[in-house]
C-alpha cells in the first residue's frame, strides 16, 4: 500500500509519501522510519492498487516522540466521511476501484469483467478480494460497490 500524510488545512497537499508499505495479513501496517522532522498535524491516506483511497477521519498530530499509531480498523468513524465498512468484525476500505479514479463505477466493471472471463490468475489488480483469481466473486464486488456509488471522500 502507499501511505500519504496530507496537510490538515485545505488544499491538503501531500507532505509525505510512503510507498511499499507492507500491509500485513492482520491488516497492520508500520513504517518503521518515519523522520523526527515529521512534525505536526497530517490527515493519513491509505491507498491500494485497487481500492477507494480512504483518509483518517481527523488530521493526525505527529508532534513528540514516536512510535505514532493510527487503528482505520476499529470503528467507521475512524476514516474520513465513515467510508469504510464492517467485514468479519473489522472496518475495512472499500474494493473495486480498479481505475483509481476514487469512483467504484462501470470502468471498474468493464475491466474486471474482462478479466473474469478468462479467470485470471495471480496477483492483478483485477482481483479485487485478493484471492489470487479473477472470478465472478470479484464481479459482485465491484458490481456491490458500484451500486451503493462508492467513492472517495475528502475533506
Amino acid at each position: 500500500v502507499t501511505v500519504e500524510l496530507h496537510n490538515a488545512t485545505a488544499p491538503y497537499a501531500v507532505a509525505y509519501t510512503y510507498s511499499g508499505v507492507d500491509l500485513n495479513t492482520n491488516g497492520t501496517l508500520s513504517i518503521p522510519s518515519i523522520p523526527g522532522s515529521v512534525t505536526g498535524s497530517y490527515y493519513i491516506v491509505i491507498k491500494h492498487r485497487n481500492s477507494i483511497e480512504t483518509w483518517s477521519k481527523l488530521a493526525f498530530n505527529f508532534s513528540g516522540a514516536g512510535p505514532f499509531t493510527y487503528n482505520f480498523s476499529t470503528a467507521v468513524t475512524q476514516a474520513y466521511g465513515d467510508n469504510m465498512k464492517l467485514k468479519g468484525g473489522v472496518y475495512v476500505i472499500y474494493g473495486g476501484d480498479f481505475s483509481q479514479d476514487g469512483l467504484v463505477d462501470g470502468s471498474d466493471m468493464a475491466a474486471i469483467d474482462n478479466a473474469s472471463t478468462a479467470s485470471l490468475p495471480g496477483y492483478n489488480p483485477q482481483d479485487v478480494n485478493g484471492d489470487g483469481l479473477v472470478d465472478g466473486s470479484d464481479m459482485a464486488l465491484v458490481d456491490n460497490n458500484s451500486t451503493a456509488s462508492i467513492q472517495s471522500i475528502k475533506p
